[in-house]
């Protein structure tokens, strides 16, 4: 796990998280997927957004 990540490859990090969220207990919180990018970037707009009063957003 660690040599796929030190060398860039996070294809499996949901089974990754799975792996350590299992291990510790994990009630909520299941990964099921990966995120695409488009989905990942709304994901951050929308989260954001809650937090800006005048709602801009950069990225």
């Amino acid at each position: 796990m660690l040599d796929d990540w030190k060398s860039g490859d996070f294809s499996h990090v949901d089974k990754d998280h799975n792996y350590f969220w299992e291990n510790q207990g994990g009630t909520v919180g299941k990964a099921y997927g990966l995120q695409t990018l488009p989905g990942e970037i709304e994901l951050i707009k929308q989260n954001s957004l809650k937090n800006k009063p005048n709602g801009l957003f950069f990225i």
